[in-house]
């Protein structure tokens, strides 16, 4: 049976990648979306599966609704961010999205048409009708605060707060990494009509720069990728009735993190690497596949011949609270900026933003803990496809 996957980009456009485990072959196509679908996500929505998806337009503000049809995507609603959207994430029952604006410091929730998953028309008449009762609007921002009083510790990169992700765990939680301030927000919904609010924090040490995070199955632990700090670090995870008011922040299992840099790195040149996704394996809840940034730029500085970046395959304890031990894969992608897994567990695809690359890897072993790269489409071969992108997302489906 074939995989297919959407791959996000830095240009206009989403690609449609199907890849045959039989004969090591990919199909592409690519649909115009708009500019900078840097972050694609399915619908949650069981009626929905594999054919509605959203999207960023981060550079202009923006999040769609996507259909996929015949390998094609289709926009078929838009709605304002009022920033600039490096996540949109699909609610779990199927209600609606709630978009993360790096560029801006906030969030916003819109609801989608509960029959169809589609956000407001782009204009009135020129997409199809939305289902009777359902009302587009203008949703309230949630804007978070900056917990610096000039900035971070990096001062290039925490000079305001920059929320990078959200992601929906029990009890109607939501977790915003926020790269800027160094915090998780808490998030749950309100009683006003797309309303959100924070509700309770996570606090990780001073220029850490958290960027995504991964929930266990048991959904207990947060584990939390450091984007500047190159590390993991696990978070219990709170029950609802506890957050609200002056609820105490909460701090990580252990203040140490856990560094995912190859170690052939000098440590003095390790600052300009940049952790870039965390997924928890489907195969098993001890598993953590990390991805590196940043290490063919470092190649003339320190020495070496770097293809690609690494992907760190961490293994956890038994009870998920502490990472007992990593190895590290090489690719052959330039700054792993997106990876997906499949629902299955058994593969996995790495894009490389710089060099256009793509690979798929076989995930074996007892846990998923060995990758076995299976096939790679170099960005020549897309370009001879008719694909030019600067890949970022990875989204199977």
């Amino acid at each position: 049976m074939s995989l297919q996957f959407l791959v996000g980009s830095y240009t206009a456009s989403v690609a449609c990648v199907t890849f045959d485990p039989a004969t090591n072959a990919f199909r592409t196509t690519t649909s115009a979306v708009g500019p900078s679908p840097t972050w694609v996500e399915p619908s949650k929505n069981p009626r929905l599966a594999g054919k509605v998806f959203y999207a960023v337009n981060e550079m202009a503000g923006k999040i769609v609704s996507l259909e996929l049809r015949d390998g094609k995507l289709e926009v078929t609603g838009m709605g304002v961010t009022k920033g600039e959207p490096a996540h949109v994430m699909a609610l779990k029952d199927g209600s609606g999205v709630i978009a993360t604006n790096y560029g801006g410091g906030s969030a916003i929730h819109y609801a989608v048409d509960p029959e169809t998953g589609r956000l407001p028309p782009v204009a009135t008449g020129a997409l199809a009708t939305l289902t009777p009762g359902f009302l587009a609007s203008h949703p309230p921002l949630l804007e978070f605060k900056f917990t610096y009083s000039s900035t971070g510790p990096d001062k290039e990169r925490q000079e305001a707060s920059h929320p990078h992700q959200a992601l929906e765990g029990e009890d109607g939680l939501v977790y915003v990494p926020d790269l800027g301030s160094d915090r998780i927000w808490i998030v749950k919904r309100t009683a006003q009509a797309e309303g959100i609010e924070v509700v309770g924090e996570m606090r990780l040490p001073g220029g850490a720069g958290p960027r995504h995070a991964a929930l266990s199955p048991d959904g207990k632990h947060l584990y939390v990728l450091t984007e500047l700090a190159h590390e993991i670090f696990i978070f219990p995870t709170p029950a609802a009735s506890s957050l609200g008011g002056d609820s105490t922040p909460i701090d990580p299992v252990s203040p140490e993190g856990y560094e995912i840099v190859p170690d052939e790195i000098p440590r003095e040149a390790r600052k300009p690497m940049n952790a870039g996704e965390l997924l928890v394996s489907p195969l098993s809840a001890r598993t953590l596949y990390a991805s590196n940034r940043g290490q063919v730029d470092l190649n003339k500085e320190i020495g070496q011949d770097a293809k690609g970046d690494g992907i760190a395959v961490l293994t956890l304890s038994e009870d998920g609270t502490r990472v007992e031990s990593h190895t590290i894969v090489r690719t052959g992608c330039n700054f792993i900026r997106g990876m997906g897994v499949t629902a299955d567990g058994k593969w996995l695809a790495c894009v490389g933003q710089k060099d256009g690359n793509v690979e798929v890897y076989e995930c074996k072993g007892q846990r998923g803990e060995e990758l076995v790269l299976r096939a790679r489409l170099e960005a020549s071969e897309a370009q001879g496809l008719g694909v030019t992108l600067l890949p970022t997302d990875v989204t199977f489906f």
